[in-house]
């Protein structure tokens, strides 16, 4: 899987597994099919004896041993409990036995300590509410049908794959409910839906996130009306007295099958933030390519604590808001007037995105470039499945790189930047206040450099990574900094306090932090030590970020050992509640497809 001759890797397995093969595989594509949570929405208007009949018969087939078997069936409240019914006596007709018998419907699981598995969630569902409407019993391998009515959304019988016979029933009021809720799992491989509503079929086609959706419609369908699913119809509509049809549409066929695994999507998923603290994941437009741009299927985004300030509310943003700046992917399309880049290639995003023509960028000061717009924080960043960038600011990178070091290389341009606004000497004493994921990409950085710092953070968690990337030695306080050149990259008021307070004379200090409260400063101590305080804001263009580039590249600097943890896109407000208490730096991933198992890089 590392050879470079390999693009392309497809893995059918656990979830567990799977992770084992993208870390292995580092950037390449990956198809991963790692279990299936199969969900199928039942509506009002739905033929519920036949859709009862098809959901027992698929739920439990092969003792609900497949990844497309039916688990979870959301039903239209005002028929909930008819269909409960229905679907209870036809699975007491299923005939439990041997599963050689061709006669046999219900056979055994792959062992007794799956079938006990399986009762143990049971168990825990109903002891949070869920109504036991059928079976529960297990005898050595085989459990018999079970059917489950209104279990919690936290239940492991609804969020994870059940791989068993258990077939978990809940009522819904809007079907855009019903959708968020059979999008709310790890797993997305298959759905189903019944319904007469031709209008509900297109919504689902765009919304429902599975690899396939299976629909049963009747002979005929209701009509669309103006302005429904327009867009997804396949032949151009007409309208008359009846509403809108396709022109040459006749009877539908009872079941039809939509694919929604093709390379284009009208939409995308996004982690937005909607506002401090409420941050979503949904579908937003995808991007085009326009001339001098690429488009970035993206791959990974880091953490960092300006996305934290966002969430935070401490610093303003344009609401909504796709976060994330620090990211990387694989180019999918090149526009015109472009040079250089070609589709698949994996490349760095570089997130500022300046002018290069006020005075300032002329100057050589692009970090203070007057046009400035920063990806993420003034404009729609990189936490979503595509990205449109200028070519100017997409790096290549090569594909034998690890998704942890790829996802370092921007916030590893702020590091190298801050130390060449410093110019620290080899043999000069060096102090790093905060061990965050800058303060570690800082001492990495200054250790490929020949200087090990002393680095000083409230946290042994944090100190103990700060020696693993070549520390010195570690505190987690100072009474005094033994260092002429200091660098505080936490930001807080405390931190800029104690650096001036303890910093000798004639040092340098460096600022990287941006707080959101501010300090107060001796400046008797700042005039009568002489001391010199510079600010170092993210890096100039291109040179910071070609630096970045160049050495991860040639494998002389690998930043990804601070990566700490990875959460899927589905769980990126997770990812931001959870980020400031883990050691080390968190990213979020969307290389790995829908499943939702985090795994430390």
């Amino acid at each position: 899987m590392r050879s470079p001759e390999v693009r392309a890797i497809a893995f059918t397995g656990s979830p567990a597994a799977g992770q084992r093969v993208a870390v292995a595989a580092g950037a390449k594509r990956l198809v991963l099919e790692l279990g299936g949570n199969a969900a199928t929405i039942v509506c009002a208007d739905a033929d519920l004896d036949e859709a009862a009949r098809v959901c027992a018969e698929t739920g439990y087939s092969n003792s609900g041993q497949s990844c497309v078997s039916v688990q979870r069936v959301y039903v239209e409240r005002s028929r909930f409990e008819d269909f409960v019914a229905r679907f209870r006596r036809c699975a007491s007709q299923l005939r439990v036995g041997d599963p050689l018998d061709p006669a046999t419907d219900v056979g055994t699981m792959v062992d007794p300590a799956a079938a006990a598995r399986v009762r143990e969630w049971v168990a825990e569902a109903v002891t949070a509410g869920a109504r036991l409407e059928l079976g529960g019993t297990v005898s050595g391998a085989t459990l018999s049908p079970t059917l489950l009515a209104c279990p919690p959304a936290t239940a492991r019988v609804v969020t994870e794959e059940v791989f068993g016979a258990l077939v978990s029933v809940m009522p819904f009021d809007e079907f855009g409910d019903a959708l968020r809720e059979a999008n709310a799992t790890p797993n997305g491989l298959q759905g189903g839906l019944f319904t007469r509503d031709i209008g509900r079929v297109f919504e689902a086609a765009r919304d429902f996130e599975v690899g396939g959706l299976v629909v049963k419609l009747p002979a005929r369908p209701r009509p669309l009306r103006r302005g429904e699913g327009l867009r997804h119809r396949a032949r151009e509509p007409a309208l008359d007295g009846g509403g809108l049809h396709g022109a040459a549409d006749g009877d539908l066929p009872g079941c039809i099958a939509v694919g929604l695994s093709g390379p284009r999507r009208p939409a995308m998923r996004a982690a937005v933030l909607e506002a401090p603290g409420r941050l979503e994941v949904r579908r937003v437009p995808a991007p085009g390519c326009r001339a001098g741009h690429v488009l970035v299927e993206v791959l990974g985004v880091g953490i960092c604590g300006t996305d934290l300030s966002l969430f935070a509310g401490h610093r303003s943003f344009p609401a909504p808001l796709v976060i994330g700046h620090e990211g990387f992917g694989r180019i999918t399309r090149v526009g015109p007037d472009v040079d250089g880049l070609r589709t698949g290639q994996l490349v760095a995003v570089e997130p500022n995105l300046v002018c290069g023509a006020c005075e300032r960028c002329r100057a050589g000061r692009t970090a203070l470039c007057v046009r400035k717009v920063s990806l993420g924080v003034d404009a729609d960043g990189l936490c979503a499945e595509y990205a449109e960038v200028p070519a100017e600011f997409a790096w290549p990178l090569p594909d034998g790189i690890t998704p942890a070091d790829a996802v370092c290389v921007e916030p590893l341009a702020v590091a190298l930047a801050a130390i060449r606004v410093a110019e620290p000497r080899p043999a000069e004493h060096v102090a790093v206040l905060g061990a965050g994921s800058q303060g570690l990409l800082l001492t990495a950085a200054l250790h490929h450099l020949g200087i090990a710092a002393h680095v000083v953070d409230p946290r042994v968690d944090r100190l103990q990574l700060a020696l693993r990337c070549g520390a010195a030695s570690a505190a987690e306080s100072a009474t005094a900094l033994d260092a002429s050149c200091v660098f505080e990259t936490s930001g807080a008021a405390e931190a800029v306090q104690t650096a001036v307070s303890l910093a000798p004379p004639d040092a340098r200090i460096v600022l990287i932090g941006i707080g959101h409260r501010p300090a107060q400063l001796d400046i008797a101590t700042v005039v009568r030590r002489c001391l010199r305080l510079q600010g170092a804001l993210i890096y100039e263009h291109p040179a910071d970020f070609a630096m970045a580039v160049e050495l991860v590249s040639r494998g002389e600097l690998s930043p990804g050992r601070v990566v700490a943890r990875a959460f899927p896109l589905a769980r990126a407000s997770e990812a931001l509640r959870l980020a400031p208490g883990v050691a080390g730096k968190s990213w979020i991933t969307l290389a790995t497809g829908r499943h939702e198992e985090e795994y430390s890089a």
